[in-house]
């Protein structure tokens, strides 16, 4: 195996001869690893093992020009990842070595102990879950402007995503989208949107714009951000008349929660929703819309085309569509739990219109990969009734690692980390979520403990952004005894030196790091930069326990958030509700409402779902050596209750009086005359008798967080 380590200030370095690594709590409780190797002792924030090929197995090569009739070798290489798969288990394990180009299929692996590594051979390999749609005869589509029409050929998939020149086009939908800036206006609210009108109420929208159409919108997919709008809903439209301004959907909504009594839906104006699956609604640049086995696209015009112009009918070829889920997959077993494990290593690869499966791991790692576009679906099927799963893209089992890595433009899931002992490091997830909902989470961390998020960036999301949670006692049924938590020692799962921000830009009630209920006891998040999101940025949901919070730099929480019942009061920085947690050395400041919230109240009885014995709130919590400008006691409680927690070393102040390096340039250290320097207390992981308030000492190098070297991420 390879060894490489980074620190707070360094690029990944490989290490030679490293013979192994050991785990220590040092400063702050940073957890480094110790690198031996011949190059001596190195101090790591964080250290992988990428695969290099275990010795002693086979090393098998795959090319585009090869044949699965082959032997393998260099120069008479396979034709297909799945014929190297098959020869690698069939022997002791090796490597496939994949040669540059576009290879167009599901790989399919068996459980088994023998490892296999598919490995890039050089720049350009790509795994495509696209098929091109080629032989189409184009035609213009009579009475609509730039549009042309084609047969698909009988037995092609029905597809939900399609693709013009490596750009994904649109389905054809009300609002329009600017289809040349996908990857800005699928999270923008007013863009990709429409607002309910005034009467809207459960099942049933009105909107005077809806008169506007020459068409029936009945059968179309609605897609519905409504009531607490933490949650979204795909139902189909029924009663829109032409000239009409109002539409019913089926009124089945599950996770309404409260919102599902009757005093509540006559609330419903000031939510959103977009409409698409009608012919009639293309009429605008980058649509499609496949009507049977006819294939309609308005293409873009090319940066060279005449505005007055049509751009040309699509080139052959040029048209892809999405007819596999994944490029990579260890199929399902019939138990909910792993009985067998594989172990699989995957580097230097891109992956577009696909994605990797890989749920029952040991030992795996997914290293220098890219995935554009990894999963998508029009509807949400997690929210039908009855509920369907969908494709994410999922690492799971024991001992994995994902390092390297870049997951963007998913209008769904993003990465799914479960199990155990599991590390994502130095990893990018952009633009995720764009229909807003809890159904799909950009980066989420659950199983046993020994899990680690370090050094990664989240940013641009719908919703939630980095939920993470330890397997805990599930909540008694209704009255039925509630079974004991399971032991506090052991319990670990870390999110570290990670930048999160531009969240919850679409739904409500969301927070860029999330966690809730005895699954939180344990979590240990530190080190992190959190800001920009339109309500809370920092949540320990209903019935938290024993979390620890530090060196966290958190602000402009409540930016953009929607001004009523949901958003008005939701701009907090640091929400821990529950009980047991040790907060200490943050910086939080520009929060709308709040820069704090320990709420101290009993905790909240919410009947439409199953809760644990509730308690006083934060009676055993403590605050230390932080930058907290308002601390509320609101946030689940009556408006006059006054915050839960023991405070120490607390300095209230805005951000000009905390005198801070270069807050814009994410230099939060204070500079003297400071009053934050040499203010606190001594505090766990800090045994100065005076530091300094806040997530950074005046006198120490400036810690950084976040990814470095990879698309989007700084380079240092």
């Amino acid at each position: 195996y390879h060894w490489s380590y980074r620190d707070s200030r360094t690029t990944p370095t490989m290490v030679t001869a490293a013979t192994s690594c050991s785990w220590r709590v040092l400063q702050a409780l940073a957890v480094v690893c110790m690198v031996e190797s011949s190059d001596g002792i190195v101090t790591a924030i964080s250290a992988t093992a990428h695969s290099a090929g275990p010795r002693g197995m086979a090393d098998w090569w795959v090319s585009l020009t090869g044949s699965d009739a082959a032997s393998g070798t260099s120069s008479d290489p396979f034709r297909t990842l799945q014929h190297c798969a098959v020869s690698a288990a069939v022997g002791a394990g090796g490597t496939c070595h994949v040669a540059p180009g576009v290879y167009r299929e599901e790989v399919s692996l068996n459980l088994t102990t023998t490892p296999i590594n598919f490995k890039a051979d050089g720049s350009g390999v790509i795994l495509s879950g696209l098929d091109a749609l080629d032989g189409l005869t184009w035609k213009a589509a009579n009475g609509m402007p730039c549009t042309y029409a084609a047969t698909v050929p009988s037995g092609t998939p029905q597809f939900e995503q399609l693709f013009h020149r490596n750009m994904m086009m649109v389905e054809a939908r009300w609002p329009n989208l600017d289809v040349a800036k996908l990857p800005e206006v699928v999270l923008e609210r007013t863009a990709a949107w429409q607002p309910t009108g005034q009467n809207t109420v459960y099942g049933e929208i009105h909107d005077p714009a809806l008169a506007s159409f020459n068409f029936s919108w009945d059968g179309a997919i609605a897609t519905l951000q409504v009531a607490h709008q933490f949650f979204t809903w795909t139902r189909r439209v029924a009663n829109h008349t032409l000239g009409g301004t109002t539409f019913n959907y089926p009124k089945n909504l599950p996770g309404l929660a409260e919102w599902s009594t009757p005093t509540k839906w006559d609330n419903w104006s000031n939510n959103q929703y977009f409409l698409k699956g009608k012919l009639g609604a293309l009429d605008s640049a980058g649509e499609w819309f496949l009507d049977n086995n006819t294939l309609y696209f308005r293409p873009l015009p090319t940066a060279s085309a005449d505005a007055s112009e049509c751009p040309p009918p699509p080139a052959d070829g040029s048209v892809e569509v999405k007819v596999r889920d994944y490029v990579l997959t260890i199929p399902a077993q019939a138990s909910p739990t792993c009985s067998q494990y594989a172990t699989v290593g995957v580097s230097g690869v891109t992956v577009i219109g696909g994605t990797l499966h890989l749920p029952c791991c040991t030992g795996c790692s997914v290293f220098n990969t890219t995935l554009y576009y990894p999963t998508y679906n029009r509807e949400i099927p997690e929210m039908a009734v009855p509920a369907r799963s969908t494709a994410k893209t999922l690492i799971g089992g024991d001992g994995n690692t994902v390092s390297d890595f870049t997951l963007t433009m998913s209008n769904n899931h993003g990465l799914s980390i479960a199990g155990a002992n599991n590390t994502v490091v130095n990893s990018l997830i952009d633009r995720t979520d764009w229909l807003g909902t809890l159904s799909y989470i950009p980066l989420s961390v659950n199983g046993g403990s020994g899990n680690a998020v370090l050094n990664s960036t989240v940013r641009y999301f719908g919703n939630a952004g980095v939920v993470t949670n330890i397997d805990n006692t599930p909540p008694a049924p209704q009255n039925g005894t509630q079974k004991p938590p399971l032991p506090m020692a052991g319990r670990m799962l870390e999110v570290a030196f990670c930048h999160i921000h531009h969240g919850g830009l679409i739904g409500k009630d969301s927070a860029a790091l999330y966690t809730g209920g005895w699954s939180s006891a344990g979590l240990h998040w530190h080190h992190n930069w959190v800001h920009d999101c339109s309500e809370k940025c920092v949540r320990a949901d209903d019935q938290s326990r024993n979390m620890t919070v530090h060196n966290m730099v958190i602000f402009n929480c409540g930016e953009g958030a929607v001004n009523n019942s949901q958003s008005a009061v939701a701009g907090f920085g640091l929400v821990l509700k529950g009980n047991g947690h040790v907060v200490y050395g943050n910086t939080i400041y520009s929060a709308k409402s709040a820069e704090l919230c320990l709420p101290s109240c009993v905790e909240r009885l919410k009947a439409f779902r199953p809760q644990y014995p509730r308690q006083v709130q934060n009676d055993r919590s403590v605050v230390l050596n932080s930058v907290i400008d308002v601390r509320v006691g609101k946030c689940g409680c009556n408006a006059s209750g006054s915050p839960g927690g023991k405070y120490t070393a607390i300095f209230a102040g805005e951000l000009p009086q905390l005198k801070l390096t270069d807050p814009e340039a994410f230099d939060f250290r204070p500079l003297p005359p400071s009053p934050l320097v040499g203010a606190g207390v001594e505090a766990p992981g800090n045994p100065a008798q005076h530091p300094d308030i806040g997530a950074y000492q005046h006198d120490e190098d400036r810690w950084i967080a976040g990814c470095t070297d990879l698309f989007g991420c700084p380079t240092l």
